[in-house]
């Protein structure tokens, strides 16, 4: 069997695909990877997956399987010539590592957005240059990472000082007293800000839509997930959706206690069966990749 060719095929930016990416590279296993424009779809897409009409696909010993999960359970339980892979390891820019995040692990990813800031010759940009370039390029570099992991606060607080060192005085490293706040400055324009996000606020925001996703839909790991964890699932749920439309106080308490139910859910956890690595990479960690 380890001599099939195994295909996948995707769409560059689909997160389905992503997750099946992973899944063969920590079984270390080799793969043809076959693009696909979902827009515009190929017969070749149609005939592997004529209902769904969607990716991935993934093809083995003339076997075709088009959900994400479904495949994930596959690569786990087939013998396809693999071997353990090992973490840490980088994986489309985003860290892949066991336990909680923390410095050391994202420290490469940030040490990037300075790169970038300092590679740019701010001082031949306006202000308005300055904020232009950290809303389109510096905040989605750190996107895809932010649905992924809850960054620690002291990286949250380097990326807050290089970015306001930039706008204000085209480096990173230049300190500059200013009589606006940095919170202001995150405002949207129509309330007197430059519309700049704010890095904790983004942060939150991506994991809430994560948590969002695994918990409102019935795919069949949330459908797990949910009959596994009903009681944690529940308050993640209504303390999740009460953090989005409520303000003040009421927020706050809110995004503490979807916190702690995912604190809950993350202990009971511990022990379960892993999907791979010397380390313990667990379902949880490729379905919410």
């Amino acid at each position: 069997m380890a001599t099939k060719v195994i295909k996948l095929v995707g769409f560059w930016v689909s997160s389905f695909v992503f997750r099946v990416e992973w899944a063969l590279k920590l079984k270390g296993v080799e793969f043809e990877y076959i693009e696909e424009d979902i827009f515009n779809k190929t017969n070749r897409l149609l005939e592997l997956n004529p209902i769904l009409k969607k990716v991935p696909a993934f093809v083995h010993d003339q076997k075709v399987i088009a959900e994400s999960f479904v495949i994930l359970e596959y690569i786990h339980r087939r013998d396809l010539g693999f071997s353990r892979g090992k973490v840490p390891f980088t994986y489309l820019g985003v860290p892949i590592f066991n336990g909680r995040p923390r410095k050391s692990h994202l420290q490469s990813l940030a040490d990037k957005v300075r790169s970038k800031l300092e590679g740019w010759f701010g001082k031949l940009l306006s202000m308005a240059g300055h904020v232009q370039l950290v809303k389109s390029v510096v905040q989605f570099m750190l996107l895809h990472s932010f649905s992924v992991y809850k960054w620690p606060f002291s990286l949250i607080c380097l990326l807050k000082k290089w970015t306001r060192n930039f706008i204000w005085t085209s480096s990173c490293n230049v300190k500059k007293l200013m009589t606006v706040s940095w919170d202001q400055v995150c405002c949207p324009k129509e309330e007197g800000g430059l519309g700049v996000r704010n890095f904790d606020d983004l942060n939150i925001v991506t994991l809430y839509k994560c948590a969002w996703n695994m918990i409102s839909t019935d795919t069949p790991w949330s459908s797990h997930f949910k009959n596994r964890f009903t009681i944690y699932a529940y308050k993640l749920m209504e303390a999740a959706w009460t953090s989005i439309w409520s303000k003040g106080e009421q927020k706050e308490r809110a995004e503490k206690e979807t916190i702690e139910a995912l604190e809950k859910i993350e202990e009971q956890l511990n022990g379960n069966k892993y999907f791979g690595g010397d380390d313990k990479i667990r379902y949880l960690d490729i379905a919410i990749g």
